[in-house]
């Protein structure tokens, strides 16, 4: 999959080696349902006060010996201030998601 380094988009497997689907090539019968859910579940914990507003951007895929580096997420509008990662897989073996932030780490295995 290609990514953003600084202002030029790359190809390079030893980064990030997966696939990815822009939101305009993906159709599903519920895809509005799943994101005004994720709205309802999020915005009391992490949005109090504020309406959130959660657009599908990509699918990123990523198959067996896939990964993608430790990186920062890059904005695609000034209203982006998060990303939403849900595993539609089942169980997996071998990688984590491995997130970071202010000096903290956390693994979600």
């Amino acid at each position: 999959s290609p990514f953003g380094r600084g202002e030029e988009t790359v190809m390079d497997p030893s980064y990030r080696r997966g696939t990815e689907l822009k939101a305009d090539d993906i159709s599903f019968s519920n895809k509005q349902d799943i994101t005004k859910y994720l709205e309802k579940e999020l915005a009391p914990a992490m949005f109090v006060g504020k309406k959130l507003k959660i657009e599908l951007y990509k699918l990123a895929i990523y198959e067996e010996g896939g990964h993608f580096d430790w990186h920062r997420d890059s904005t695609h509008s000034d209203a982006h201030h998060g990303t939403v990662f849900f595993a539609l897989n089942t169980e997996w073996e071998g990688g984590e998601l491995m997130l970071r932030h202010g000096g903290v780490e956390a693994s979600i295995d």
